[in-house]
């Protein structure tokens, strides 16, 4: 990945702003998107960005701590591809599954429906971007993550079928296998899917 073209749409690109919907809507789209996109618990998420006509790109973190857990969305034609993610080099897969959710996320809600409102140019998730504005764009960007890579669908199927082994309880850890993703993702995604008895 060049450096510099990286450089430049930091510089020249909008920043994303939030939808500022609630966590349940949000939960509600990242299932539907799961849903109408075909994506099924522990797929393959860089073939998933692929066949949307993104790229995932690795970089030293060390070196560009200002650009990782990025994405950048291109105006159509711009570039080859409809959108970058980059992330860190030295994360491990399960946590490099939860950023590469989360920035879909970011494309979804804070690119492809704000184009429903209004025609969206270049777009990036900018750390120099309105500062009270931020926290709001990453929880919804996180809460998409949650239920993509979780749909409610599927916890609905899990809890169902634990119910039918006389089981009551589904550690973080068994859940997180069943998912791919982190036993602290898990734990998170259980507690609200509990508390909001979806």
């Amino acid at each position: 990945m060049d450096l510099s073209k990286i450089s430049a749409w930091q510089n020249e690109y909008d920043p994303m702003t939030p939808l500022n919907i609630s966590k349940r809507d949000v939960y509600r789209l990242a299932d539907e998107c799961a849903k109408k996109f075909e994506y099924s618990p522990a797929d393959d998420l860089f073939k998933f960005i692929s066949d949307f006509n993104g790229d995932v790109h690795f970089l030293d973190v060390l070196e560009h701590s200002d650009i990782h857990g990025t994405i950048f969305v291109h105006e159509k034609g711009a570039e080859q591809t409809a959108f970058d993610i980059i992330l860190p080099s030295f994360t491990g897969p399960l946590r490099d599954r939860f950023t590469i959710a989360h920035e879909f996320g970011h494309y979804v809600l804070h690119y492809l429906l704000k184009q429903e409102e209004q025609a969206a140019g270049c777009m990036a998730t900018r750390r120099d971007g309105d500062k009270a504005l931020i926290p709001r764009l990453e929880w919804e960007a996180n809460w998409f993550a949650s239920g993509f890579l979780m749909p409610t669908s599927e916890l609905k199927r899990l809890a169902a079928d634990l119910d039918k082994k006389d089981s009551t309880d589904l550690t973080t850890v068994e859940l997180g296998g069943r998912f791919d993703v982190s036993a602290s993702a898990a734990e998170y995604r259980l507690a609200y899917h509990t508390d909001s008895k979806l």
